[in-house]
């Protein structure tokens, strides 16, 4: 792209992802491909893709993109900062996060950066889509229900419990679908679980990340065997199920509703996860604040400091007495 290297053929513009993806901008930048138009979005700004000075000979660059106006960046290379600096817009998943990236706090560095070029910076608030996030078509689980029509749930809880080696009862089931890394907060929550186990809760987890992390929810899965269960990996079609697992509260008549954690020390995602629990009738517990907790949700306190709630802000009485997204409930904007 950067090079005209598709004959024949240009782009009318340029969208990257991170840091993976943002030194596209910058060899567009010191290439034939330097008119088109080029956009940055940023998911998480404290993912940059650092790198030591030694690399730079290995990317291709002219001598010129070396330096605070290139690629250099603390005496090294760093990919994000070097496709922000030429984007023509820079973007990110919610509003509050755009605001949030200009302050010391959340920079991580690059709030220098991003305010100099504050003109051409825009929140967008994440979403997620409603075709494929639908309980009352969705092919990967075992039962399809709706706001109208909950049955189905209790046949999905069974097939979660199957899955995750869970205990067959009606104890609520906790859900967590995410990277294992400490900036999700998964360090906080493995320091939770006897805590969690202790008070009659399941929980049943999906996803990858830093080792240590990984072996210590092995771990804890091991130690209280039929209460908690542990997938390391990424897998879609699982956390369909997930989401649709969650009994029917008006059936059980459970006073704690099932819930999906969204543990974060910063969330920069608008809520994305929160929201595909809103889809399936799920509560998301929320700790830690960020661009997902000012967009869409309000914020309060429910047990110990720092811990909030987040409750869907458009349709939240329907949501938590259907318990269930979609129809009646209005669960969209969740």
């Amino acid at each position: 792209i950067a090079a005209d290297g598709v004959k024949g053929w240009r782009p009318d513009v340029v969208h990257v992802h991170d840091w993976q993806a943002a030194l596209t901008a910058a060899y567009m930048r010191f290439g034939p491909a330097h008119a088109v138009p080029k956009i940055v979005t940023i998911h998480n700004l404290a993912f940059q893709g650092r790198y030591g000075a030694d690399v730079f000979g290995q990317l291709g660059l002219p001598p010129e993109a070396w330096g605070m106006d290139g690629v250099e960046y603390y005496g090294g290379v760093g990919y994000l900062k070097a496709g922000l600096v030429p984007a023509d817009a820079i973007t990110t998943v919610s509003p509050t996060y755009a605001e949030e990236i200009r302050s010391p706090v959340h920079g991580m560095g690059l709030d220098g950066l991003i305010n100099g070029r504050v003109d051409r910076l825009h929140g967008i608030l994440n979403g997620v889509d409603t075709a494929i996030w639908n309980p009352a078509d969705d092919p990967l689980i075992p039962k399809a229900f709706s706001g109208r029509a909950l049955a189905g749930r209790g046949a999905n809880r069974r097939a979660l419990e199957q899955q995750f080696g869970l205990d067959a009862d009606d104890a609520p089931i906790f859900i967590i679908v995410s990277r294992l890394t400490w900036q999700k907060g998964m360090d906080l929550m493995v320091d939770a679980l006897d805590h969690l186990v202790g008070l009659g809760a399941k929980l049943a987890l999906l996803g990858s990340g830093d080792h240590p992390l990984e072996g210590a929810f092995l771990g804890a899965a091991d130690r209280h065997r039929g209460r908690i269960g542990v997938r390391i990996g990424y897998d879609e079609p699982m956390s369909h199920l997930m989401q649709a697992g969650d009994p029917d509260p008006v059936a059980v008549r459970a006073v704690r509703a099932d819930a999906a954690l969204c543990v974060a020390l910063w969330l920069p995602a608008g809520g994305g996860a929160g929201r595909r629990a809103g889809r399936y009738g799920d509560r998301c517990q929320c700790s830690g604040r960020g661009g997902g907790c000012g967009d869409g949700f309000g914020v309060r306190p429910i047990g110990p400091a720092g811990v909030a709630r987040r409750d869907c802000a458009d349709g939240a009485s329907a949501w938590r007495s259907a318990g269930v997204a979609g129809d009646a409930a209005r669960g969209d904007a969740c």
